[in-house]
This record gives C-alpha cells, sequence and structure tokens, in this order.
C-alpha cells in the first residue's frame, strides 16, 4: 500500500482539493483506494457522500469522529486488507506529534501552498519545521510543494517558487485556479475521472505530481491528442 498525506498548517491551502482529486485518479485506475479524513470539517467525507454510486468505489474513514487516543488504533483495523492508495487529509493547524504514528508509515507527503504573501510565509515555516521533525524521527518520507489555485504570471507566484527553490524544498507542480474543481467537487468525482476537453489542461497540470508520488512516469506530461486516462467503464464523461 502506498500512502499519501496531504498536509499545510495554513488553512486554506487547498489540502482537500489535493486528498479527493488523487482519491478519484487512483479509484478509477481499479486501485483499492482510501481517504483518511481527520478535518474537522469533514469535506472530504462530504465529498464522498455526494459520490455517484455509478463512479469507482472509494473508502472513507472519518477519523475526526474519533479520539485522538484511539485513531490509530481504529484507522488500522477499519482499513480495507487489500487497500492499495491511503490518502490522508489532515486540519489546519496540526499537530504533527499527534500523527507522529501515522507519518512513520507514510510514503509521500504533498504539501499546496496558495502564491500570497501570507500562506507563503507560513507554508516556508511549516515545511522548516515539517523537515526538522522527520530527521528527529529519521522517518523516510519525502515532501514536495504543490502550488495551488495560481496564476503563474502573477509576482506572487514568482515570488514564491523563488523561495521554495531556495530553501531546497522540491516543487512539483502547479494547478491553475479555475471552476472546473469546484464543479467537479458538488457531484463528488475528481476531475481526473473526467473525459472532457475543458479539463484537458487542469489534467496535464496533474501529471507531474503523479508522477512523483508513484516514483515513475505514470502520466505524460505533455499528452497526445485526444488526452484520455485509463479509467473504468463507470467514469463520469462531462463536468
Amino acid at each position: 500500500m502506498r500512502t499519501i498525506m496531504v498536509v499545510n498548517s495554513k488553512g486554506g491551502s487547498g489540502k482537500t482539493t489535493i486528498a479527493t482529486n488523487l482519491a478519484g485518479f487512483y479509484a478509477a485506475r481499479n486501485q483499492v483506494t482510501v481517504i483518511k479524513d481527520y478535518d474537522p470539517q469533514g469535506s472530504s467525507s462530504e465529498w464522498l457522500k455526494q459520490r455517484p454510486y455509478s463512479m469507482a468505489k472509494i473508502h472513507g474513514l472519518s477519523a475526526f469522529k474519533a479520539s485522538s487516543q484511539v485513531m490509530t488504533r481504529a484507522f488500522a483495523m477499519r482499513l480495507p486488507q487489500n487497500a492499495e492508495r491511503l490518502i490522508i487529509d489532515t486540519p489546519a493547524g496540526v499537530d504533527l506529534i499527534q500523527f507522529i504514528s501515522t507519518i512513520k508509515f507514510v510514503d509521500k507527503i504533498v504539501v499546496p501552498v496558495s502564491p500570497s504573501p501570507i500562506d507563503i510565509r507560513a507554508t516556508a515555516m511549516f515545511v522548516h519545521t515539517l523537515y526538522k521533525f522527520i530527521k528527529v524521527h529519521r522517518f523516510d518520507v519525502e515532501v514536495g510543494i504543490v502550488a495551488n489555485r495560481a496564476n503563474v504570471n502573477s509576482s506572487a507566484y514568482q515570488s514564491m517558487k523563488r523561495i521554495f527553490v531556495n530553501l531546497d524544498i522540491e516543487f512539483i507542480t502547479t494547478l491553475s485556479q479555475n471552476d472546473n474543481y469546484i464543479k467537479a467537487a458538488e457531484t463528488g468525482v475528481s476531475l481526473l475521472e473526467l473525459d472532457h476537453p475543458v479539463v484537458k489542461q487542469d489534467k496535464e497540470e496533474w501529471a507531474a505530481l503523479i508522477n512523483w508520488i508513484e516514483d515513475k512516469q505514470l502520466i505524460p506530461a505533455k499528452p497526445p491528442e485526444p488526452f484520455l486516462y485509463a479509467v473504468s467503464h463507470r467514469q463520469a464523461t462531462a463536468v
């Protein structure tokens, strides 16, 4: 099982967007996929409730409903035995110590950040703390930054990129800001499950992140026309 944690202590960075779209991608590839939702807002869990029965199944674990003392044991017992991909959606203001037993088994940590001065500073400080935490506990996990809801032509975006490159933090990809994510989320699907020209650019932006998570070229970065993901016959056909 490959485990991906989506985390940032700063709220509003787009953690749930990353988590749900990753889950939809893997489920559509017929991999047994689980979202573990630690966020008290329960956004990932609500997204799952909207998911059509015709779509590939995603297992949901609402960890925020359990007490902190029971979470890890309950989580281990309730995971499907054949789970192949586990996506962990974390809360804002995350306390890394509370997740020490979880991070030990994580393969990749995705840190989304919005390109605003406040978000950039907060995320840079958090990632610095995260790296120290990983080093102290000798965890074998990779950390990558994803710019979320970004305008690549803005000065804030260029500044953000320079900051994280100078800090020697791996910058994975940039996801554009548009309404496609909102439209998909309202129906409980992932953009990566849709075969529609309007999401072609969005899907291309995800290629670098998926390939980084999987440590291989799973998706072509510049796919030929027409661009179709290998999804099940139950996929959605429109936004």
